[in-house]
């Protein structure tokens, strides 16, 4: 009984949802003037971000190490966030064809969160420093 519930409401939603993708796709990225200039940029400034965010996910693990495998709630963060977040960027990035625009924002805030956890591991690191001078622990 629950299942034809659940059929009865889920299948308009999925007829909305592919009416929606099938209009999505025939008004994405058009081949006009200046298009190819801007995918290029958008390419590139793509391959940027995902370095950015590599680097930034390296540079979290090596400060764990460092601190001596202190900040594991930052790690474990860094860590899920590249794996939730990756898979939701390509499949919106996918769903949105407006030649990479949408894409490169989603990444510039991917970026964005790896810089604020790498900034909190630093911050962390400098008050478990201060800490240990001042015999505080």
């Amino acid at each position: 009984m629950a299942l034809r519930a659940t059929q009865k409401y889920f299948r308009p939603f999925a007829a909305v949802l592919a009416i929606l993708l099938m209009v999505q796709a025939a008004l994405g990225c058009k081949p006009v003037n200046g298009v190819g200039s801007m995918i290029g940029e958008n390419f590139f400034l793509i391959k940027i971000c995902f370095l950015l965010s590599i680097a930034l996910i390296i540079a979290i693990a090596v400060m764990y190490f460092v601190r001596g495998r202190k900040g594991l709630w930052i790690l474990i963060t860094t860590l899920v966030s590249a794996v939730v977040l990756a898979p939701v960027t390509l499949f919106l990035g996918v769903i949105v064809q407006d030649c990479g625009n949408f894409f490169v924002q989603m990444l510039g805030f991917d970026v964005l969160i790896f810089a604020a956890l790498f900034v909190l591991q630093v911050i962390s690191w400098v008050i478990q420093i201060r800490g240990s001078r001042s015999g505080l622990r």
